[in-house]
C-alpha cells in the first residue's frame, strides 16, 4: 500500500502510507513508537510501561517472523516517517505520531487506514484499547466507549469500538 494524500497541516509535502516490511522499516517504526510512548505514556506507571515495551518487542519480532500478523502502517511526509499504526486484523494495538506532526491530521489518517485494512479483511467493526489520555482522540474518530477504565498487565485502558466503514 502506497498512495499520496493531501499535505497535513503545517507541511507542504504530501502524506503517503506504506506497510513496514524490512528490518530497517520495522526498527524505524519501533523507535518512533518508543519516543511517542515515552512522552504520552507517562501516566501508565512502571508496570504498564514495562508491559507496553514487551508488547512492542513482541509485535516487531512477530512482524519479522510472521508478516501479516502485526501490520505496521507507516505514514510518511516526504521521506520522513511521521506516524505508525500497528494493527492485528480489526484491532489497533498502537498508534503514535511524531511529536513534530501531532494535531496535523496524521493520526486520523492512520485510523482511516486501519479501518480500511479491517474492512479489506471483512470486518465491520474495529477495536482499540485506548489509554485514558488518548480516548478523546478516538471518540473524535467515531469510536464509542465499551468500558470504563480497565487495567491489564499494569496498563490502564478504555475498550473502544468503531465501524470499519468510517461512519
Amino acid at each position: 500500500m502506497s498512495d499520496k494524500q493531501t499535505p497535513p497541516a503545517g507541511t507542504s509535502h504530501p502524506l503517503s502510507f506504506r506497510y513496514a516490511q524490512t528490518d530497517k522499516e520495522l526498527s524505524r517504526a519501533s523507535r518512533l513508537i518508543k519516543r511517542g510512548f515515552a512522552s504520552l505514556g507517562r501516566d501508565q506507571g512502571k508496570p504498564g510501561r514495562a508491559a507496553f515495551n514487551a508488547l512492542l518487542r513482541q509485535a516487531v519480532s512477530t512482524a519479522r517472523i510472521f508478516p501479516g500478523y502485526f501490520v505496521f502502517i507507516c505514514a510518511y511526509i516526504g521521506k520522513r516517517l511521521s506516524g505508525v499504526c500497528v494493527c492485528t486484523d480489526a484491532h489497533i494495538s498502537m498508534l503514535f505520531v511524531d511529536k513534530k506532526y501531532r494535531r496535523s491530521g496524521i493520526g486520523q489518517a492512520l485510523v482511516a487506514r486501519a479501518r480500511l485494512y479491517a474492512l479489506t479483511l471483512g470486518y465491520k467493526k474495529i477495536t482499540v484499547n485506548s489509554t485514558p489520555s488518548a480516548a478523546e482522540f478516538y471518540r473524535k474518530a467515531g469510536f464509542k466507549d465499551m468500558s470504563g477504565v480497565l487495567s491489564g498487565n499494569g496498563i490502564r485502558f478504555i475498550a473502544m469500538e468503531g465501524s470499519s466503514l468510517n461512519e
